[in-house]
């Protein structure tokens, strides 16, 4: 089954350590909109029981997001489009893991 997805991308030295906890707090509230969320960390951070990718900073550079201090969120549909992000100029600064849910409930609203 396709899902809708919020991706995290936490790029090296990034100050977030305490984003995996409020990730897998609103965990489940994703899975109630049919979602997951797929973390891309660095090895140093902690990532709980969250699907996560672990990163040497590769990733982060080649999407662009090296030089951020703060993480990077994708909300997609399940086929790759991307709905909301807080990581380019016309996007949703104000992004933050509390307000995935939303998104992924307006995601899947709008593609059902």
């Amino acid at each position: 089954m396709r899902r809708n997805l919020a991706v995290v991308v936490v790029p090296p030295g990034s100050e977030a350590p305490d984003w995996p906890a409020r990730l897998t707090a609103v965990r489940d509230r994703v899975h109630a909109e049919a979602g997951e969320i797929l973390l891309v960390a660095p090895q140093t951070l902690p990532t709980g029981d969250l699907p996560a990718i672990l990163d040497d900073g590769a990733l982060a550079a080649k999407l662009g997001l090296s030089n951020r201090t703060t993480p990077a969120i994708f909300a997609l549909d399940r086929y790759g489009l991307i709905f909301a992000t807080n990581a380019a100029g016309d996007s949703t600064p104000d992004l933050t893991p509390e307000e995935i849910p939303n998104w992924l409930e307006f995601i899947a609203c709008r593609c059902t």
